[in-house]
């Protein structure tokens, strides 16, 4: 009986370390799009493109709860159950959000542009497919003269006032029903616009929200005026909020402010947006706590929810657990870990991801593609302002010298210079990304995705898919032959140049030479989005969920992406015990040792294999400039300033060094201008170079 237990005990542990090796969210960073709001029996969801998440707190945290594969864009309830409105038809849920049920499995593949709630029946506006009345019995009536499979009507709002019930469709106008959608009849008398998106009720009036500010009707739609004259201009009002005796309108935040607030019915509305600066509003929601507590909620283009306990006056940020942002790359500083995301800023954690900060103070772009660590110095690639630089970890951020102008994707240091890929070509930086040069000699194109480092040998991954190679630090490049069609990513281990790409899967190529092939065997998943390096293990992040772990220099994979979400896998990263996971879904984390891997290893790519001296930076110069170089091994070394008569007049190192790269200043303020040569002498290798001194 002992050893029956026993190996039942055995049973429950083994199963349960399965139930836990995967990947599982962290707790951010926080954000993203929230498509709807809906309040039910306390609790708070927010559809997003990433499912639903749920609040039992009234905002203040969050957790997934279900449709992770979906695109949530609308909510209605009534007294039992909750609709949401997805990008394949519609889910209830008759326990406030925890658990989802789709409607019925006849109209899979209609995406649900708008919801309304009239007695028993639930009216669906659909994209393309016109308005379905749905009951609850689960029957669908396709009601007429509004449209149905192939009408190609866009429906993005519906309403519902006393027993009517009102549709505005897109292009076309604004419909009314009396008799539960069996006829609809036109109701746009004072409109003057068709693009209706959102209406409310309250004290015997209809508000419409269009992208021409709001309009009333006292008389069930008959005729409809415009709102108070500080909304005539408001464009695009995306949702409305009819709370108490107050109504809320979210809009678009350039040039008008975001959200506003009406107390007399909608005849005058005014500006309610501290704290809710720069943020466009998609949704509005609002409950009532068991003390009597009013809390409204915003949804927000990029930027998540926003809470109010003010009826509007102040609101505050409230992400913890809504991991809908997408982040595009994560780097590890100072024992920091960096998330930088679309559209929704930089963040850190110090806690494995329990907790998300801001990172973002003199950030001009909230669109961060690349996080680089260049010595004590961090630096920041955007996609639409160039490169940032902080010297305080990412506490705070100044441009650097990089064209404002271009978006950088990816960044990358070889030891004597920094290197970036972008939309306006390749740049270096030899002083931690303070200036850049273009380095574009032999570059048939102007758009690069990515970049990677062998010593003085750099590849740049083409927007039109060629992969270009330097082998003199960047001074000239040649075509690699590269046989797909994209490069996404690419990395070096060894002699070896890896290249992640979409359909094409990774190849693997030597360094010297184009040896493209198929890395190994294994990978599953061909559209690859990143490459990540761990000593001489190789991560692969793929679309849908995909992670994929060679040991072996690429020679096979293993999938690694158990408990993701249908989500793009951006890149991979290791820091202390975890790899952690950007995605289109926030950041996700796993134990090291359910891969079989102790933790960080050393790649052995931080020593160069070959010594070389670059050309000083900047040149010309004054008074001061950069000389670097590098050193396979230790030597005894010597670096000398010569003039134009062949007589050292400076020497600026005279010692042995170890092996690793290397970067001395020379001040040039007590010289007078002209051409002056530098020489680097180590062990039997010699090399000289010109530089000009111009004061």
């Amino acid at each position: 009986m002992k050893s029956f237990l026993k190996a039942i005990a055995f049973f429950f542990i083994f199963a349960s370390n399965l139930v836990v090796a995967q990947w599982v969210p962290t707790n951010g960073p926080g954000g993203g799009i929230i498509n709807g709001l809906a309040v039910s029996g306390g609790d708070v969801v927010a559809g997003t493109y990433n499912g639903i998440f749920r609040s039992t707190d009234y905002g203040r945290t969050w957790v997934r709860s279900g449709l992770e594969n979906d695109w949530v864009g609308e909510f209605a309830v009534s007294d039992s159950f909750i609709v949401a409105g997805t990008d394949n038809w519609i889910y209830l849920s008759r326990d406030s959000g925890k658990s989802w049920t789709r409607g019925d499995s006849a109209h899979l593949g209609y995406i649900v542009n708008s919801l309304a709630i009239s007695g028993t029946n639930i009216f669906v506006g659909t994209q393309g497919a016109g308005v379905f009345r749905w009951t609850n019995d689960g029957t669908v009536h396709v009601d007429s003269g509004l449209g149905g499979p192939g009408s190609e009507l866009l429906v993005e709002a519906l309403g519902v006032s006393g027993t009517d019930v009102f549709a505005g469709i897109d292009f076309v106008g604004t419909f009314k029903s009396t008799d539960n959608g069996v006829s609809w009849s036109r109701s746009e008398s004072g409109l003057t616009t068709t693009y209706l998106t959102s209406f409310a009720t309250i004290g015997g009036r209809i508000l419409a929200g269009t992208d021409n500010g709001i309009f009333l009707s006292t008389d069930e739609g008959a005729m409809w005026i415009q709102s108070h004259p500080v909304l005539i201009d408001q464009p695009d009002v995306n949702a409305l909020l009819v709370s108490g005796q107050n109504i809320y309108a979210g809009g678009y935040s350039y040039p008008y402010g975001g959200m506003y607030e009406s107390t007399d019915n909608g005849a005058n509305w005014y500006l309610a947006n501290i704290g809710l600066s720069n943020n466009d509003i998609y949704a509005l929601a609002s409950s009532a706590s068991t003390s009597g507590m009013t809390y409204l909620y915003a949804g927000t283009r990029y930027n998540g929810v926003y809470i109010s306990t003010d009826s509007g006056a102040h609101w505050n940020k409230s992400n913890s657990g809504l991991t809908n942002t997408n982040v595009r790359c994560v780097a590890v500083s100072g024992g920091k870990l960096f998330a930088g995301t679309t559209e929704t800023g930089l963040f850190y954690t110090m806690d494995d991801g329990s907790s998300w900060h801001d990172a973002d103070s003199g950030l001009t772009s909230l669109n961060v593609n690349a996080v680089f660590t260049a010595g004590s110095y961090l630096l920041a690639g955007t996609n639409d302002s160039g490169i940032f630089r902080s010297t305080d970890n990412g506490i705070s951020w100044t441009h650097s010298a990089f064209p404002h102008y271009y978006g950088v994707s990816s960044l990358v240091s070889n030891g004597l210079a920094l290197i970036a890929a972008s939309n306006g070509g390749v740049f270096l930086s030899t002083d931690n990304g303070v200036h850049w040069t273009a380095s574009d000699s032999g570059l048939a194109n102007n758009g690069f995705t990515t970049v990677a480092a062998a010593g003085s040998i750099l590849f740049a991954a083409a927007y039109s898919g060629e992969i270009f190679k330097s082998s003199n630090s960047g001074v000239s490049w040649s075509d690699f032959g590269y046989p797909s069609s994209n490069g996404n990513s690419l990395v070096v281990i060894d002699t070896n140049i890896f290249a992640g790409s979409y359909n094409g899967g990774v190849s693997v190529s030597s360094v010297q030479n184009p040896t493209w092939r198929t890395a190994g065997v294994g990978l599953t998943n061909n559209d690859v989005e990143g490459l990540y390096v761990n000593g001489t293990d190789l991560f692969a992040s793929a679309w849908g969920g995909g992670v994929f772990l060679s040991t072996d220099i690429g020679a096979t994979w293993t999938a690694v992406g158990t408990g993701f979400p249908y989500v793009t896998v951006n890149n991979v990263i290791v820091l202390g015990a975890n790899a952690f996971a950007a995605t289109a879904s926030g950041v996700w984390r796993r134990p090291l040792s359910e891969f079989g891997i102790t933790g960080v290893k050393q790649s052995g790519r931080n020593i160069p294999t070959v010594i070389m001296l670059a050309q000083n930076y900047p040149n010309p110069f004054n008074p001061a400039t950069i000389i670097s170089y590098a050193l396979p091994q230790q030597s005894k070394v010597r670096l000398s300033i010569i003039n134009v008569l062949g007589q050292t007049v400076l020497t600026l190192v005279d010692r042995p060094e170890d092996a690793g790269y290397k970067s001395v200043s020379f001040d040039a303020s007590r010289f007078s201008s002209g051409v002056y040569f530098y020489r680097l002498e180590a062990g039997s290798f010699v090399q000289t170079k010109k530089l000009l001194l111009m004061k």
